[in-house]
């Protein structure tokens, strides 16, 4: 069985110690950890038959400090290349001690952290059973990403009790503001068998009878505002999650939406819902739509599409549709060129003319500093750089 594309599920615990009344692992009643030496054989016997993403199950992997190192060593020193592996834990409870060791040790790369933040509401963590410390969480965040090893993959649920609209707003900043790799935005299930559903009518919760059972409106939020919010978690999957715009949108959002990240997901995802509802989305059309949004708010429309050429540009892996009129002209392109092979000297001019697309940017796309840069992006067979040149 070649398993190289296939997510490889393990369980190295089963249990969960917290009662968070949303969940239903709240309902288990111990923690119980399964053969350290039978979990590392299997993830050898995985690796072997070209395993290369790993999901471990386990609901708090870093509650015993010992046992989560000892699985992070072992990876750090067996794995294959290529390899990840994606851990669910507790931010505020990872050692710092653990942290330093994967931050010296561990490949770019090779592991995950999944961390479900939910909330920041003190109050409505404690209406949910959910003990966190916020401030030593954000503290961890920021150690770990000062390594530059681990990728972050935080979780938000929207509709927890006495979570209005102005607060979620701010949780979603409070979370935003750490700029993890991934960032998703979930809609609270009433579970059965949870506490929170057996206390649904104390906070005046509708939500649909049949699986995975998601909230209408409670108390404190109403059906528009869940609208909202998935108008805003529409956009934070197409143009955040998904990388495609990763400079566009750090400047965007700095420049002009620095007050309320939110802002910008819940105003572009009106616009979107208005104006292109239920269409495709091939990369091109979210590049134009998102003009279209710059333009409709007033923004500097010259330099966001500079940086809106850039990502699109620098991710495509072959030469693909060209929605903008470029701002070179051929004697511009000439120049470049010569410029770039005398820089350069293992390209000539064949390979730029035949395999590059090139044009003028207002803007380098990685200091946002202003003035006039050219892109150079090559297509060729093995060899898909990309140069920001200055003349």
């Amino acid at each position: 069985i070649n398993r190289k594309h296939q997510i490889q599920y393990i369980e190295s615990s089963r249990g969960c110690p917290f009662k968070c009344s949303y969940c239903l692992a709240s309902l288990e009643k111990r923690v119980r950890y399964f053969n350290r030496d039978f979990v590392k054989q299997e993830i050898i016997f995985l690796m072997s038959q070209g395993a290369k993403t790993f999901k471990f199950l386990d609901r708090t992997f870093n509650l015993r400090k010992d046992y989560a190192l000892d699985i992070f060593e072992f990876i750090i020193k067996h794995h294959q290349n290529g390899c990840v592996f994606q851990f669910e834990i507790t931010g505020e409870l990872l050692d710092e001690d653990i942290i330093k060791y994967l931050n010296e040790q561990a490949p770019k790369g090779l592991i995950r952290f999944e961390i479900g933040i939910q909330s920041t509401n003190e109050n409505t963590n404690r209406l949910v059973d959910r003990i966190q410390n916020f401030e030593k969480l954000r503290r961890n965040i920021l150690l770990i990403q000062a390594g530059g090893k681990i990728d972050l993959h935080l979780d938000l649920i929207a509709g927890l009790p006495r979570e209005d609209f102005t607060s979620f707003t701010k949780t979603f900043n409070d979370v935003f503001s750490l700029r993890p790799q991934e960032l998703q935005l979930g809609f609270l299930k009433m579970l059965r068998g949870t506490k929170l559903r057996d206390e649904a009518t104390l906070y005046k919760y509708k939500y649909h009878h049949h699986a995975p059972y998601e909230i209408i409106e409670n108390a404190d939020l109403s059906k528009e505002d869940v609208y909202l919010i998935h108008l805003a978690e529409d956009i934070l999957e197409k143009y955040y999650n998904s990388h495609r715009f990763d400079q566009t949108l750090k400047y965007l959002i700095d420049t002009y939406y620095s007050h309320n990240n939110f802002l910008f997901f819940l105003e572009f995802g009106q616009f979107y819902q208005k104006y292109y509802p239920n269409l495709n989305h091939q990369p091109q059309d979210l590049c134009l739509r998102l003009i279209e949004f710059i333009r409709y708010k007033g923004f500097n429309e010259d330099i966001m599409i500079s940086l809106i050429k850039y990502d699109y540009l620098h991710k495509t892996k072959i030469k693909p549709k060209i929605f903008y009129k470029p701002l070179i002209s051929q004697e511009e392109r000439h120049t470049l060129y010569h410029h770039f092979i005398t820089t350069y000297p293992t390209y000539n001019l064949d390979n730029l003319y035949r395999y590059a697309l090139s044009d003028k940017l207002l803007i380098h796309p990685l200091t946002y500093e202003e003035g006039i840069y050219y892109l150079i992006k090559l297509y060729l067979p093995h060899d898909k750089s990309c140069f920001i040149i200055k003349l």
